[in-house]
């Protein structure tokens, strides 16, 4: 009976050394991993800021929102953020393959951001890691 107790106590004693060393590598709140190279998740004054816009790092809604300014020659307050989401997309296209083009077949972390200007639609795809594209219409799109 006594090698029972001892079996016993070294497995709980297991159990709580492996609850504590999971523990240890939890995050400590919501400024845990957080660094100062961290993008900021700002939205910029330029596109009308949304809730989800928050997401999404200011410095590329800056830069998709000059994209927009060149390509519809309207002024950057009149540019609108109409969805901004992060999405994990299914290999390099971003969501958005181009006719003729090859693309890595990995999951790539990113960003969809649509914006409005002047009545008209401007879908880009983001990565996480730099770049964006903007997703023309009638280019056939994977979900």
């Amino acid at each position: 009976m006594g090698s029972c107790r001892c079996r016993t106590s070294l497995r709980t004693m297991w159990l709580v050394g492996v609850a504590l060393l999971l523990a240890g590598c939890a995050p400590a709140g919501p400024q845990a991993g957080a660094s100062a190279s961290t993008p900021s998740a700002t939205p910029t004054a330029a596109a009308t800021p949304t809730e989800e816009s928050a997401m999404v790092p200011r410095e590329l809604l800056e830069q998709l929102t000059a994209d927009v300014v060149t390509r519809s020659g309207v002024d950057a307050a009149a540019v609108r953020v109409v969805s901004a989401q992060t999405k994990t997309f299914p290999d390099g296209s971003l969501g958005c393959p181009q006719p003729g083009q090859q693309y890595t077949q990995a999951l790539v972390d990113g960003y969809q951001v649509v914006l409005e200007a002047q009545g008209r639609s401007y879908d880009y795809r983001a990565s996480q890691r730099g770049g964006f594209r903007l997703c023309e219409p009638g280019v056939r799109r994977r979900p």
